[in-house]
């Protein structure tokens, strides 16, 4: 079982899939600009061990252009093999931004999703 509160929580059983959707609002709430990933921008997602780094994350996904629906929409998805070696508890997960510059080695990252909770049960 999977559940997704609207303060982005995660909460789902060990070894579920979990699809969901971001979108990257680069306004405002009140007037959103919602982001279209360019050729050379990709998004990354993690989920975290407690007072880890992003860089050390367990689960590590990335997603680019073609993941984008025509909707500016990207569909994270974990795998059963994604989780089912997790110990139940709590974790954290983080999306940031890629942007290239025309410096390559030194590429934008804004992180879009701030660190949430992200439990696994039993």
């Amino acid at each position: 079982m999977t559940q997704i509160s609207n303060n982005k929580l995660i909460s789902m059983t060990r070894g579920d899939t979990l699809s969901f959707a971001i979108k990257i609002n680069k306004g405002t709430v009140i007037d959103p600009d919602w982001y279209e990933l360019g050729e050379d921008d990709y998004v990354l997602f993690g989920v975290m061990e407690p007072h880890q780094p992003f860089e050390h994350a367990l689960i590590r996904k990335t997603y680019t252009i073609v993941d984008m629906t025509e909707d500016k929409e990207i569909y994270m998805n974990l795998s059963h093999e994604d989780t089912v070696h997790l110990l139940p508890g709590a974790y954290y997960y983080e999306v940031k931004l890629v942007t290239k510059t025309s410096d390559e080695d030194n590429p934008i990252v804004d992180t879009v999703i701030p660190r949430k909770r992200f439990f696994i049960y039993e």
